[in-house]
């Protein structure tokens, strides 16, 4: 009696096959598919799937049909009728067996603010060059990174760990590295953020300034110590990586922390980033050096409106951060007198600038800022210009204040019988 059906016995290692393991009609249409697995393909070394026929008793093929490579794809397709002759008269099977070769890793892109022009994605297992651009007006702080795991070959036996290797830098806004994929690793994280290029940034380089409150300091004390990153050295044909195993105090690539007593908008908000290392610490940023405070404007008039409001007078104005500071009557009595401070949030350093009628009549020099003590040891200590003086009646606001006397001969006897008025600006 002939045979109307035959076996097919299907083993797809790393990829299936449309088809499963049953019996299937002879003579009768039949189209098999066989797909890779995630990351898996075709190796181009010659090896072709086969649907073979094969005699149940000793296992041998007897023909076979081959699959052929689906255009662009990894797929392998046979269409076939399963017409060989003896398979209706003898006992036999078919066997479609294939093993897809790891062919792929996957990119996966942390990114802000920048491009890449590896999207997410799959890529074989060759060398790559990956480049990583910032966003128009955007600049890189920290180099991006590209992390993976492999075995480090620096050590014997070898050992199998977590590299994070940093990409190379082309320019401020671009980056770029080159690396084999290997097989052992399944997904290589791309890690870069881009921020907004600053005032501060373009007058002084790559120096961010940050204006954190309390509850982000409290944080950022919390994870400071960070154990250093390793560094590796090509020694002849080996390549080395050294680790240090003590904790770092990443505050030591910051510059300072001062506390300013006035008010500063920001817009921008990043991750605090000290050096190389990204605290995670979202934290606003100042985008200008230069801060300008307008106090306000008053106006002084003269008592007796003659020369006695000029002869006859002391005119002195109180400057937080200055102290007290003597103005000529001349220069400034019966006008409208201004009083601005121009700040630099890097070092504090500023300037107070009074004007009487619009023109600038003095400039003051002084710091609106006082250094925190954030770190110290053997070689470091904080240096403060503050004193118990004037200088710091911080809870004051600026103010003029002139005595004019009533007399050709100032008066001595208390109470005082002379005229004494304060004009207050703005607070700080």
């Amino acid at each position: 009696m002939a045979n109307t059906t035959i076996e097919i016995r299907v083993n797809i290692t790393n990829g299936s096959c449309n088809i499963s393991t049953a019996e299937y009609p002879l003579n009768t249409p039949l189209h098999i598919e066989l797909h890779p697995s995630e990351l898996y393909g075709i190796v181009d070394d010659g090896r072709l799937p086969k649907l073979v026929y094969r005699y149940s008793g000793s296992g041998m093929g007897a023909d076979s049909e081959p699959f052929t490579r689906s255009e662009d794809s990894d797929t392998w397709v046979l269409d076939t009728n399963l017409q060989f002759y003896y398979a209706a008269t003898d006992d036999m099977y078919c066997t479609v067996t294939y093993e897809y070769e790891r062919k792929y890793a996957r990119i996966k892109n942390n990114i802000i603010q920048c491009t890449s022009d590896f999207p997410d994605g799959l890529y074989t297992l060759t060398e790559h060059t990956i480049t990583v651009k910032a966003n128009d007006n955007c600049e890189f702080h920290v180099a991006p990174k590209i992390s993976y795991y492999a075995y480090d070959e620096s050590s014997l036996p070898w050992e199998w760990r977590y590299f994070d290797q940093e990409f190379n830098r082309v320019s401020e806004s671009e980056y770029t590295v080159t690396l084999t994929f290997n097989s052992d690793n399944e997904i290589y994280t791309v890690s870069a953020e881009a921020v907004e290029k600053t005032d501060v940034t373009d007058k002084y380089g790559l120096i961010a300034v940050y204006k954190p409150d309390k509850e982000i300091l409290v944080a950022l004390s919390k994870v400071r110590f960070a154990v250093p990153k390793s560094t590796t050295v090509d020694v002849e044909h080996a390549h080395l990586t050294v680790v240090n195993d003590e904790y770092i105090d990443t505050v030591k690539y910051a510059i300072s922390l001062r506390k300013m007593y006035f008010k500063i908008n920001t817009r921008i908000t990043e991750n605090i980033c000290l050096g190389p290392y990204n605290t995670t610490i979202p934290c606003p940023v100042i985008g200008t050096d230069i801060i300008k405070l307008d106090m306000g404007t008053i106006a002084i008039t003269g008592r007796h409106q003659n020369i006695m409001d000029y002869k006859n007078t002391d005119m002195q104005i109180y400057l937080p951060f200055a102290g007290f500071i003597e103005l000529e009557p001349a220069d400034f009595m019966d006008k409208s007198i201004s009083l601005r401070y121009e700040v630099n949030v890097i070092n504090g350093d500023a300037l107070a600038v009074i004007s009487a009628d619009e023109n600038v009549m003095k400039i003051v020099n002084c710091n609106a800022s006082f250094p925190v003590p954030y770190r110290l040891n053997d070689r470091e200590n904080v240096v403060t210009t503050m004193e118990p003086n004037t200088n710091y009646l911080l809870q004051e606001k600026p103010f003029i204040y002139i005595k004019s006397y009533n007399a050709a001969v100032p008066d001595t006897k208390m109470p005082y019988n002379d005229t004494k008025f304060y004009a207050k600006f703005a607070d700080v």
